[in-house]
C-alpha cells in the first residue's frame, strides 16, 4: 500500500527503453525490417511475425505496446 500515492508514470522513457523491459521483443527486434520500427503496424517486423508463429507470447506484445503508448503520451504531457 502506498498512501498518497495516485498513479505511477513513465516519464521520460524512449521507446527503446522500453523495448529492453522485454528481453524476447528486443532479441527479435533485431530483424525487423526497419531499425526504428516500433512493433506496431510497421512492415517486416520480426516481432509480429513472431507472435504469428507462437514463439512470443501475444499478451506480452499488447503490454510492450501498452507501456510505448503510455509512454508515448507522458513524453507529450511533459514537452
Amino acid at each position: 500500500d502506498t498512501p498518497g500515492l495516485r498513479d505511477i508514470g513513465l516519464w521520460g522513457l524512449e521507446s527503446q527503453d522500453v523495448e529492453a523491459a522485454f528481453p524476447e521483443i528486443q532479441r527479435a527486434a533485431g530483424d525487423c525490417r526497419f531499425d526504428n520500427c516500433r512493433h506496431l503496424e510497421e512492415p517486416g517486423c520480426a516481432v509480429v511475425k513472431a507472435v504469428e508463429k507462437g514463439q512470443i507470447a501475444g499478451t506480452r506484445l499488447q503490454s510492450y505496446r501498452q507501456l510505448l503508448q503510455e509512454s508515448l503520451d507522458a513524453l507529450r504531457t511533459w514537452t
